[in-house]
């Protein structure tokens, strides 16, 4: 809690929270909790009691006003029509409304996976390389796409950001593509190799 919201009660300390200090800065401003489904509860009531009483109360400190600030929880489902899962009874008693966004279809996320992969192909072009992406490589990331867009660009980084970025210091001059290959038996693992007059091999990243 004190990461969040801060601590003022050891004298003459004032350990400032990223809630607490994005308060105090810009009062009139948006917070946004993603992920609220995941919050522990303690967290979720603490929430509550700011949108109640429209302040802060920081543990040994003054009250910090939050009545013009503006608080957005995001949340994933178990399908549509189904309610969000908070551990708070307390923060759902006091939400004013809540959105409920569609999933995204099959061609949504092909197109939101072009989207990623454009730019991976705009950083390696950094470096003066290209990418060649096996169809299964393609086919597993889209896969993972369906468990949500977060999901889809966690798949990204671990199948393709942390990997190439990885190897890059390993490449000779002469190495001008990336190649992204599926491991034999592991569909979420890939085989970054980078190929050119001097191709080297590497083993699956996981």
């Amino acid at each position: 809690l004190e990461e969040l919201f801060g601590d003022s009660s050891r004298r003459g300390v004032r350990r400032e929270g990223v809630i607490s200090g994005q308060l105090r800065r810009a009062p009139w401003g948006v917070i946004c909790l993603d992920g609220a489904d995941r919050a522990e509860p303690d967290v979720l009531d603490k929430f509550a009691e700011i949108i109640r009483t429209g302040q802060l109360r920081v543990e040994g400190g003054l009250p910090i006003s939050a009545t013009n600030a503006v608080l957005v929880f995001s949340c994933q489902t178990t399908g549509p029509g189904a309610e969000p899962e908070f551990s708070s009874e307390k923060l759902r008693a006091v939400i004013d409304a809540e959105v409920a966004f569609d999933f995204l279809t099959k061609s949504e996320l092909a197109e939101l996976l072009e989207f990623h992969l454009d730019k991976v192909w705009e950083e390696l072009g950094t470096f003066g390389l290209e990418m060649e992406m096996e169809p299964e490589v393609h086919a597993a990331l889209l896969k993972t796409g369906f468990d949500g867009a977060r999901a889809l660009e966690r798949s990204i980084d671990a199948m393709l950001m942390r990997p190439i970025m990885d190897k890059l210091p390993e490449r000779s001059p002469e190495d001008t593509t990336v190649k992204i290959q599926s491991a034999p038996g592991t569909p979420n693992e890939s085989m970054v190799s980078v190929v050119g007059n001097n191709s080297q091999t590497f083993h699956p990243y996981t």
